[in-house]
């Protein structure tokens, strides 16, 4: 698709305002460094004397310089031993702690929904037992009340017959009364 005229105004606007970046930054380097330049730049009056102490100051800065990068170089070192630990430990506990994949959680989804499933099942078939155990628990109640009614009718029938048996005792006993009691 061909660039349109707006567009490629744009991009020659882009191309321009980073190309005055550039000089901006170029100038301002230029004059850092006539700023620095002055600080060594050795005066006419300047003696021998000068001249050394002069020296001496730019190697104590120069040794300053090389003291601080070693110090940086160690501690970059330092830096990317300790990246690199990091990164062998992030993968041995991946290799022996995984993550579990898609499938693997799938899998425990599907047998966690089975186990609830039976629980499931367990606690319908144990509420149903324990309603016909409470089923057989009234039957029982009602069967032992009816017992204990015919045990209470048994012993009113017995002490009838009890009471009959006596009075035929009685009758046997007198054989003119019982005639007179058939008569």
């Amino acid at each position: 698709m061909p660039i349109t005229r707006k567009e490629k105004q744009l991009l020659d606007s882009q191309r321009e305002i980073q190309w005055i970046k550039r000089q901006i930054e170029q100038i301002e380097q230029e004059e850092r460094a006539n700023q620095e330049a002055h600080k060594y730049a050795i005066p006419e009056d300047a003696t021998e004397e000068h001249v050394e102490e002069s020296i001496q100051e730019t190697k104590a800065k120069i040794d300053e310089l090389k003291s601080e990068y070693d110090m940086l170089c160690q501690f970059n070192k330092s830096k990317e031993a300790l990246a690199k630990a990091v990164d062998h430990q992030y993968f041995t506990l991946e290799a022996l702690y995984p993550k579990p994949s898609d499938h693997e959680s799938m899998e425990i989804k599907r047998a966690t929904e089975e186990q609830i499933n039976t629980r499931d099942e367990y606690v319908v078939q144990f509420m149903k037992t324990l309603k016909q155990l409470n089923r057989k628990k009234k039957e029982l109640t009602e069967i032992q009340q009816k017992i204990m009614r015919q045990h209470e009718k048994n012993k009113d029938i017995s002490t009838k017959v009890e009471t009959l048996r006596s009075n035929r005792r009685k009758q046997n006993a007198n054989p003119e009364a019982t005639e007179l009691l058939q008569a």
